[in-house]
């Protein structure tokens, strides 16, 4: 069984991190965030992709908290397909 164990683990560093930790009562946290990206060529006829995400926590105390989260991806299509 000890063979099946990997030697070492790789894993790449997030490119982003937020304050993992829960939010406080009676406080708001409100994160937002928006990535617009051209598709690949393979990905046809849909050319563009806009993917917004806003979050709203709110601390409800002893370590929970109340989210709210609103994802929207539009694609963009090419018009002459």
């Amino acid at each position: 069984m000890t063979g099946l164990w990997p030697l070492s683990a790789r894993a790449q560093q997030p490119f982003s991190t937020d304050d993992a930790d829960v939010t406080p009562k009676g406080w708001v946290h409100v994160e937002a965030f928006n990535e617009y990206d051209w598709l690949q060529f393979s990905q046809a006829p849909h050319r563009r992709q806009n993917t917004i995400n806003m979050r709203v926590n709110y601390g409800l105390g002893r370590g929970l908290e109340l989210d709210l989260d609103s994802p929207l991806i539009t694609i963009v299509n090419d018009a002459t397909a």
